[in-house]
């Protein structure tokens, strides 16, 4: 008696293209796979791979069609087809890698003729082909690229693949669920998953040292860095669960709009800065910091991203096969084989906001050599020779990232580190405000994914606009969250002022209005210089925090708009510059 089938739809979900698993291998490589392989024949209905069985060996179909099968309820305690696959296919392979149970049955729809692979032989030909490790990550990503395939095949630990997002020639990344993750917490909830190809994790050290420095990461949380979550270590590699970011790397958006401006290239470079200074005072550098590994979020966050080749300050350095550092962005002294420091990282940053500002590389060059001997010999054209209008804040910033000594670099840049620390955004085009997504669980486990309409624009910029002192333009804070503002982080708004606290006073939006709160602050928060713990704000008024003044000065339709002036103390304690001008009428 045959155990019951049930039929997959075959309308639903068309099958994968088979798999090459020679791609790649010269004549004599293929003919050692080939000697490895033993033959073997199935005849109809014959079952060959059992559910619950080691992972001993993988299987390529020749001749013929399988179907991969799992224990289904509602066949009546027989088999749901999963997939059916045919010539040139591969099955077997996940459980090998991880040698963990077989979680399917496998059965010959057809007579069929299949090459099996042991796992006593494919450890024996990954040790003397290299290029072998690479044919398994695509075989990998090939399987979780496949929307059809068993939900099984598509778990990594807690998380379920849901589709590629893209690859490079470090990772493969993909957009996945937490399965353990309550409903009402989205950053969770929908997280990518970067798998890092098999040639990198087996070179000798580098597991070890990227373990050390996911611990280090998984412990920063920062909005301009994409948070490292876990890391999970299965079929062979490793996946990193990141936060999954709305939007379009820099990249992308530097290509769809072209040269960008001025004021939008200095956000930018702080929100970068900020991201940076956190992973340093981590011990962690980027080495790779470049438009490709910055996301914009929708609502105009910039997220530094990728720390993918990133190392720790100290320790032994791994050999990452020539694909450490992006030459066009290199730093000199990379080039020259040491390990680079925090300078290093801000040499890439001033080479890419040359690029932003300028529309163009500072040098042109083809191969890695050529590459090194202008990052270590050639001096960068002026940047107003292609920009005459650059800010000349952002002039001086890229001109200090641009020398050629480390030393002196961090010399140059140190002193303008706390002028970037202000919080930031870029405001995005309209066509850059997509939809948002919204990931529900069927009724048999799996997972479901639809978009809902973007937020409205009051909602997406909503934000409290503030200028500084010689700055021309106002900067966006936005009002996501509470705001604190503070001499030192974790605050949100830094403000160079000794007599400031480092978290000081927060502002949040209510019901009731803008609404100030005092944190405890050592010398006080004051409102129209009458002491507060607790106030609502209106236009006109004026706040006090340490010897900096914050005026309400009006309200749109983007939010709330403040200036930022010193006080200069006179003798008696009172402000010489607090006005006193009466308070406008309400709508003056």
């Amino acid at each position: 008696m045959q155990t019951p089938t049930e039929t997959p739809d075959d309308s639903s979900v068309a099958p994968p293209a088979p798999f090459d698993l020679l791609e790649g291998f010269t004549a004599e490589q293929a003919a050692l796979l080939c000697s490895k392989l033993t033959t073997l024949s199935i005849k109809a209905r014959g079952l060959f791979i059992h559910a619950g069985e080691p992972g001993e060996c993988l299987y390529i179909i020749r001749k013929g069609e399988v179907e991969v099968c799992a224990a289904s309820p509602a066949a009546g305690g027989g088999r749901k087809v999963l997939a059916r696959l045919g010539a040139g296919h591969v099955v077997g392979e996940m459980a090998l890698l991880n040698r963990e149970p077989r979680n399917a049955d496998v059965i010959a729809a057809t007579d069929c003729e299949l090459d099996r692979l042991s796992a006593v032989d494919y450890e024996s030909l990954c040790a003397r082909m290299p290029v072998l490790k690479l044919v398994l990550t695509r075989l990998v990503a090939h399987r979780l690229s496949w929307s059809g395939s068993d939900v099984l095949a598509r778990r990594i630990g807690s998380y379920t693949v849901i589709a590629p997002i893209g690859e490079g020639g470090m990772a493969w990344v993909y957009r996945a669920v937490c399965n353990t993750a309550p409903a009402d917490d989205p950053e969770r909830r929908v997280v990518a998953l970067k798998m890092l190809p098999h040639s990198l994790v087996t070179r000798a050290g580098f597991l070890e040292q990227f373990r050390q420095e996911a611990s280090v990461m998984t412990g920063l949380r920062h909005e301009n860095i994409v948070s490292l979550y876990e890391t999970i270590e299965t079929y062979g590699t490793m996946f990193l669960v990141l936060e999954y970011v709305q939007g379009r790397s820099l990249r992308d958006w530097v290509e769809s709009r072209g040269k960008l401006s001025p004021d939008n290239v200095w956000d930018i470079a702080c929100s970068v800065t900020q991201a940076l200074r956190a992973a340093h005072a981590r011990g962690v550098i980027h080495r790779d910091v470049k438009p490709d590994n910055i996301m914009l979020r929708q609502d105009g966050v910039v997220k530094l991203m990728d720390f993918g080749i990133a190392v720790p300050v100290s320790g032994p350095t791994v050999d990452l096969g020539g694909v450490a550092i992006s030459p066009r962005y290199g730093a000199p002294e990379i080039f020259a084989g040491e390990r680079g420091d925090p300078a290093a990282d801000f040499y890439n940053l001033g080479i890419m906001l040359y690029e932003l500002v300028a529309g163009r590389s500072p040098f042109a060059a083809e191969t890695y050599e050529e590459w090194a001997e202008k990052h270590q010999s050639v001096t960068p054209p002026p940047l107003r020779q292609y920009c005459p209008d650059v800010r000349p804040d952002l002039e001086a910033l890229i001109n200090a990232a641009l020398v050629k000594n480390p030393s002196e670099r961090w010399q140059a840049i140190a002193p303008m580190l706390d002028r970037l620390s202000v919080k930031t955004v870029v405001q995005p085009p309209a066509s850059f405000v997509g939809t948002r997504l919204r990931v529900r669980t069927t009724e048999d486990g799996g997972h479901a994914v639809a978009t809902e309409p973007p937020r409205s624009k009051a909602q997406a910029i909503m934000a409290l606009w503030i200028r500084f002192p010689g700055e021309p333009k106002e900067r966006a804070f936005l009002m996501t969250k509470p705001l604190v503002i503070g001499r030192d982080a974790p605050a949100d708004i830094l403000i160079a002022d000794a007599m400031l606290s480092r978290r000081h006073v927060e502002f949040s939006v209510t019901p009731q209005g803008l609404r100030v709160r005092d944190l405890g602050s050592s010398n006080g928060s004051f409102v129209n210089e009458q002491t507060i713990t607790e106030a609502y704000l209106r236009q006109g008024d004026q706040l006090r925090v340490g010897s900096t003044l914050l005026t309400f000065e009006r309200e749109s339709a983007t939010g709330i708009h403040f200036n930022i002036t010193s006080c200069a103390y006179l003798a008696d304690g009172e402000p010489e510059n607090v006005s006193d001008r009466p308070r406008p009428e309400a709508g003056a």
